[in-house]
């Protein structure tokens, strides 16, 4: 008896733990978005992540200067926190790279800017369900925020993601990015 018992408490025990870890979500692995009303339409802005043990993948677009931008991101998770330290996509202020395949047919030679991933430098938070993007150097703690700030989380089917969008997140987080 007391054999099948330390039997069931040595299988039951890291089946149990396993099930908890599987079940324990990563914090980045999600999309926020928040809207705002220009010129009578709304504007979206979001960010979409799918992490890996430390390591982030993501998606952002937001609008500026009359035009959308998109981006895909690269970093390594921390806690609360991930540091992107990888961009590329749409030239603006934030990257001057295009990722690889994805310059638009019909722009000029002297116009082109390079293709792959350029250093970026881009802390995100989650508290409370939320993202924040963090101040550099400053610690990640969640104290004395209001539970309405940051961007809020959504459904993934809510944004205008493409089957290679979708494609290319699955592969990042497999580290064939």
């Amino acid at each position: 008896m007391r054999i099948a018992a330390m039997f069931l408490v040595a299988v039951l025990i890291p089946a149990a733990s396993a099930r908890t870890e599987r079940a324990t979500p990563a914090p980045f692995t999600g999309s926020w978005q928040s809207c705002e009303d220009y010129r009578g339409s709304s504007i979206c802005a979001w960010t979409t992540m799918v992490q890996s043990g430390a390591r982030v993948c993501g998606m952002q677009q937001d609008f500026a200067t009359n035009a959308w931008y998109t981006h895909r991101l690269v970093g390594i998770a921390e806690g609360n926190r991930v540091r992107f330290d990888r961009i590329c996509g749409d030239p603006g202020s934030e990257t001057n790279t295009w990722c690889a395949g994805q310059v638009p047919p019909g722009i000029p030679p002297e116009e082109r800017v390079q293709a792959g991933w350029g250093r970026y430098d881009l802390t995100r938070s989650v508290c409370n369900g939320r993202l924040f993007t963090a101040r550099p150097g400053q610690p990640a703690s969640c104290a004395g925020l209001s539970r309405t700030a940051g961007t809020p989380r959504v459904p993934a089917s809510r944004l205008p993601l493409s089957d290679d969008d979708r494609a290319w997140l699955t592969a990042c987080a497999a580290g064939r990015e």
